[in-house]
């Protein structure tokens, strides 16, 4: 089964320049350290909160273990409102018909 990683959180009002740029580093950080690609998205309705989307991860544990590694020296968490979150989803198998 295919399983992804989301991480979300709030960017500072006039920070949006610093946080992309310093986003832009820990993903590529932690591609680099994983092999483990990552989207960047915000939220449609509020630009402010942004959305990380590491996908396919075969182990969640060491992946959320590396970005929490790669984050101090990325610059990201200064230009953040609180902290991260993470969550991690597994694709369901389909119904099987009885």
């Amino acid at each position: 089964m295919r399983t992804s990683v989301f991480v979300y959180y709030k960017v500072a009002a006039g920070r949006g320049d610093d946080a992309r740029v310093a986003a832009t580093a820990l993903l590529d950080d932690v591609e680099h350290a994983t092999g483990v690609g990552a989207r960047l998205m915000a939220r449609a309705d509020d630009v402010q909160t942004w959305m990380e989307v590491y996908e396919p991860v075969d182990d969640p544990t060491r992946l959320l273990a590396e970005i929490e590694r790669c984050l101090p020296r990325s610059g990201l968490s200064p230009c953040l409102l609180g902290p991260r979150h993470s969550e991690v989803f597994t694709e369901m198998a389909p119904p099987r018909c009885a």
